[in-house]
């Protein structure tokens, strides 16, 4: 595989895990917003949580950044290495995207209870 490609794969990945980490900031958006308003600890741990998964996203999102940007300097020797290494990357992000628009959607589905009926 060219550099190109490997360019266009650590783009990719990148663009990937910084979605992950916005969809991480929302979630931990909506958790404030709970504790805000019921004052429950619980959504203050959920917060915290989210705002952690964001982190350690973008970090990851900067670091492809910083790869895709210092593959000149690989030799080809690496290069199969690096190709089979950002293909399951970049698998994992696609999962991790969906995986993290669950949790969203469980989380806002949790803070809606049905309320019950007075006789």
């Amino acid at each position: 595989m060219g550099a190109t490609d490997l360019e266009s794969q650590f783009t990719l990945a990148a663009a990937m895990y910084a979605l992950t980490a916005l969809v991480w900031v929302g979630s931990a958006i909506v958790a404030f917003s709970g504790y805000r308003a019921f004052r429950l600890g619980v959504d203050l741990g959920w917060f915290a949580t989210f705002l952690l998964f964001a982190f350690i996203r973008a970090s990851q999102a900067y670091v492809m950044w910083l790869t895709r940007s210092q593959l000149a300097m690989t030799s080809l020797g690496e290069a199969p290495l690096i190709d089979l290494s950002i293909g399951y990357r970049v698998s994992f992000a696609a999962l991790e995207i969906v995986a993290a628009f669950a949790v969203f959607f469980l989380f806002r589905m949790r803070s809606r209870r049905p309320r019950r009926e007075r006789d």
